[in-house]
């Protein structure tokens, strides 16, 4: 792979329900990164809200969005990674405006594992998180019952 991931502490995934979520899922959770979950049914100003509010500094996706991702984020407000996780390549965008940058310490097994963006009741954005221990269940949740098997 050329090229190397931002250092923001914060990544997307923008993948269907698959194994390749899983890959992307557990690859961020190595890098000690927390994970923002986006759907792949969101539409571009979702998709930027997501990005922005909770401060994205790469996107997991595949060949398929990719180009989408690239059409929506090509004149976004921060600098930007996608990452494809088919063609194991980065693309780097905006690479003149700022980027979000993790300065925290030595992660814990307390940090935050995912952080879920939500309009919630009120229709203020929030920010739902959820700890290493309370998502590993969540996430397996997510397969299908053939993936978890294999792995």
């Amino acid at each position: 792979m050329k090229g190397s991931f931002s250092k923001a502490k914060n990544y997307a995934i923008l993948l269907p329900n698959s194994l390749d979520y899983m890959i992307a899922y557990f690859t961020i959770t190595n890098m000690d990164k927390i994970i923002v979950p986006i759907s792949i049914e969101a539409k571009e100003p979702e998709i930027k809200s997501t990005l922005s509010y909770c401060e994205v500094g790469t996107i997991f996706t595949n060949s398929k969005y990719k180009e989408r991702i690239i059409k929506y984020c090509s004149n976004y407000e921060y600098k930007i990674q996608i990452f494809d996780i088919d063609n194991l390549t980065i693309v780097e965008l905006n690479p003149d405006k700022p980027e979000f940058i993790d300065n925290s310490d030595t992660p814990s097994e307390k940090d935050t594992a995912i952080m879920l963006h939500t309009s919630g009741t009120t229709s203020n954005p929030k920010r739902q998180t959820y700890g290493q221990t309370e998502a590993s269940p969540r996430v397996t949740a997510l397969l299908p019952e053939d993936s978890i098997r294999k792995i």
